[in-house]
C-alpha cells in the first residue's frame, strides 16, 4: 500500500510537457508618432487579451523613417500580421477606431486611429493606452478570424460607445467564450496544411 502510494505522489509530481500556445507576430509601424508608454500599455493590453484567449503575441516595433529592418519587411502571412497606427481620422468614416482588411487568406493588414481612441478615451474616464490596445485586439481579432463579422459583446462587439465604456469594466472587453471557441478553430485552420 506504501509503494503505491508513493507511485501516485511521483506521478502526481511528474512535470507534464507544457503546451505551447499559438504564437502570432505583430508588426506594428507607429506613424501616429505615439509616446512609448503609450505604444508598451496598448501592446501588453492587447498581448493580455490574447493570452487569455490562448494564443501569444510577439510584437516587432518598426520605423516608420529611413530603411526598415530586415524583421520589418519579411512577408505577411496566417501568423504574420501588420497593424499601422495612423494620425487623424479615416476619411471615409471618420467615427471609427480602427479597420481590419478581411480578404479570406489573405486578411493581415489593420489600421488604428490612435487619436479617435483617446477621444473615447478621455469621455469615458479610461486610460488611452488600456483602450488603444483593447482597438488593436478587436481589429486583430477581425484577422485571425478573417472576417468583418461582429458580435453584440464582448471585444468583437460593433460600437464602442462612452455610455457603453462607463459601465463596461476591462473584463467586459475580451473575447467570450463562444467567440474564444471560434479564434481558436480560425488558428487550427491556419497551422492546418
Amino acid at each position: 500500500m506504501r509503494h503505491n502510494c508513493l507511485w501516485l505522489i511521483s506521478v502526481a509530481l511528474w512535470p507534464l510537457p507544457v503546451l505551447a500556445q499559438p504564437g502570432i507576430t505583430v508588426v506594428l509601424f507607429d506613424r501616429a508618432g505615439l509616446r512609448q508608454e503609450v505604444r508598451q500599455t496598448m501592446k501588453k493590453e492587447t498581448s493580455q487579451i490574447f493570452r487569455e484567449a490562448g494564443i501569444e503575441l510577439e510584437w516587432v516595433d518598426c520605423e516608420t523613417v529611413g530603411e526598415p529592418s530586415a524583421e520589418c519587411v519579411r512577408p505577411l502571412g496566417p501568423f504574420r500580421l501588420r497593424m499601422e497606427l495612423f494620425t487623424g481620422r479615416n476619411k471615409k468614416t471618420p467615427w471609427v477606431a480602427g479597420m481590419a482588411l478581411v480578404r479570406g487568406s489573405s486578411s493581415v493588414l489593420a489600421w488604428l486611429y490612435p487619436e479617435r481612441v483617446q477621444e473615447l478615451a478621455q469621455k469615458a474616464s479610461w486610460d488611452f493606452g488600456d483602450l488603444l490596445g483593447h482597438a488593436a485586439a478587436h481589429e486583430i481579432g477581425h484577422l485571425l478570424l478573417r472576417s468583418a463579422a461582429h458580435s453584440p459583446a464582448g471585444i468583437m462587439r460593433e460600437s464602442w460607445e462612452v455610455k457603453d465604456l462607463w459601465r463596461l469594466p476591462h473584463a467586459g472587453l475580451v473575447f467570450l467564450p463562444g467567440q474564444l471557441k471560434t479564434v481558436e478553430a480560425a488558428i487550427s485552420r491556419r497551422t492546418a496544411p
